[in-house]
């Protein structure tokens, strides 16, 4: 997880007793931009991702090395166009921004990282750990779902992307999520599940293929927290 002082941003480490392990500081970047998304190879080295500070629509990312050390920072071609598209367009700006900002960044057992661009359809881009976009392609969105949220997973080749269901006007009654698997390098559509209750709609922690599975961040009120939900599909649409 980030941290920050008034002059540096530092990135911490945790064991699995839930103690902080190191905290080393993040060499700044030529390019100032604020740390959001994160995902860590399988070498140790960092993906980091956001908006960049002096101009909040604009996108920016980096690659560290586990000491801290920034090794390259990333501009993407297709995030470049689109932001020379609305230059002079404020409204279109303000949209760009919350995009950045609510983008989701996972690693992946390829070794490689995937960034999600929640937009219509959805934009991924697959990031070697040298900072190159080894792959970008969009994904459209099942028929049912509205916007992506924040459940990204890739697993053996497959991408999962965990969607808010779009219940029209009705959207005090909506619960659930609409859980759609993609070929990993082609972005085909190869599954999609529903999530129609309330104890298996939070937030994907973890999916592994074969069968298709699925746990959740549940909420359970009666223990005053939350619990991990498995989700197995049970009917799906190729």
């Amino acid at each position: 997880m980030f941290h920050s002082d008034e002059h540096s941003r530092f990135l911490d480490s945790f064991g699995n007793d839930g103690k902080r392990e190191s905290s080393v500081r993040l060499e700044p970047t030529p390019t100032p931009f604020f740390p959001s998304q994160l995902a860590v190879f399988q070498s140790g080295d960092i993906f980091i991702s956001s908006q960049q500070i002096r101009s909040p629509y604009k996108a920016s990312a980096a690659i560290y090395a586990a000491s801290g050390a920034l090794t390259k920072q990333l501009a993407f071609d297709e995030d470049v166009k689109k932001e020379q598209e609305i230059t002079n367009d404020s409204s279109a700006q303000k949209l760009r921004a919350e995009t950045v900002n609510e983008s989701v960044a996972t690693a992946s057992d390829d070794g490689l990282v995937y960034l999600m661009r929640p937009t219509s359809p959805a934009l991924v881009f697959a990031v070697s750990r040298a900072g190159e976009v080894v792959r970008s392609f969009k994904v459209t969105a099942p028929a049912g779902a509205a916007a992506p949220d924040f459940g990204l997973r890739v697993v053996k080749n497959r991408l999962m992307i965990q969607y808010r269901r779009d219940c029209g006007p009705d959207v005090k009654r909506c619960v659930g999520s609409v859980l759609a698997i993609f070929d990993a390098d082609t972005g085909n559509n190869l599954a999609v599940y529903e999530a129609n209750t309330k104890e298996v709609a939070g937030t994907v922690a973890c999916y592994v293929p074969d069968p298709d599975r699925f746990y959740l961040l549940s909420h359970a009120p009666e223990r005053d927290g939350w619990e991990i939900v498995e989700a197995r599909a049970k009917e799906n649409s190729r």
